[in-house]
């Protein structure tokens, strides 16, 4: 009779225990589909163009202003071309303007390596060193 119910209330302990471990399981289970379906409801970006052709301005050099001592590399070639240097396009300008260029021409050239002279397409006098040599790395972009 003793051994009976002890054996009864064994089986009860096992059912209380199986259950609570049940019911932690479904609470579990229900938490985690809670987050599932949160995160269902959360609209879906869809890009309906994967790889869209790039905006003119991401294209390329072509678009894209170059670097600012460029342009004034390009202002001093203009400057020279107004004056009428010999040996750049664009003939012109006074003859005192051409001399005290010519002047300025030898000075720079001095100052001038041979492998900047023969690396660079236009031959910068007159310009900062610096200038030149930003020159020199622009006609790569190109």
């Amino acid at each position: 009779m003793e051994a009976a119910l002890e054996a009864i209330r064994n089986q009860l302990e096992n059912i209380a225990h199986a259950q609570e471990e049940q019911t932690t399981r479904l609470v579990e289970q229900a938490t985690r589909m809670e987050a599932v379906k949160t995160r269902l409801q959360q609209p879906v970006v869809v890009d309906a163009n994967p790889n869209p052709r790039p905006r003119q301005e991401e294209r390329g050099w072509e678009n894209r202003a170059p670097p600012p001592l460029v342009h004034e590399v390009q202002r001093h070639m203009r400057q020279h071309r107004r004056l009428g240097m010999p040996g750049l396009k664009g003939e012109g300008g006074s003859i005192i303007m051409k001399r005290s260029l010519m002047m300025r021409k030898q000075r720079a050239f001095r100052r001038m390596t041979i492998c900047e002279t023969t690396r660079s397409r236009f031959h910068l006098f007159a310009v900062p060193r610096t200038l030149r040599l930003i020159w020199i790395g622009s006609e790569r972009w190109k």
